[in-house]
């Protein structure tokens, strides 16, 4: 019993210090252009709106091809 215990520590261990070990997080930061992102809309009104994503999360949907 107490070698099951034991195994599944060192186990527990391993994945542990594997996992703390691994800078896969900080090698997949990117930064992006906002130019590469300005969209162009048209409001309510028929005017083109010209939207950034500087601090803004922008939510659209679809309704089809109109």
């Amino acid at each position: 019993m107490k070698q099951k215990l034991l195994a599944v520590v060192l186990l527990a261990l391993i994945v542990f210090i594997a996992a703390c070990g691994s800078d896969d997080g900080a090698a997949n930061i990117e930064f992006y252009d906002t130019g590469d992102f300005n969209i162009e809309l048209l409001d309510t009104e028929g005017n083109t709106v010209n939207i950034s994503p500087d601090g803004k999360t922008i939510y659209a949907y679809f309704t089809g091809p109109n």
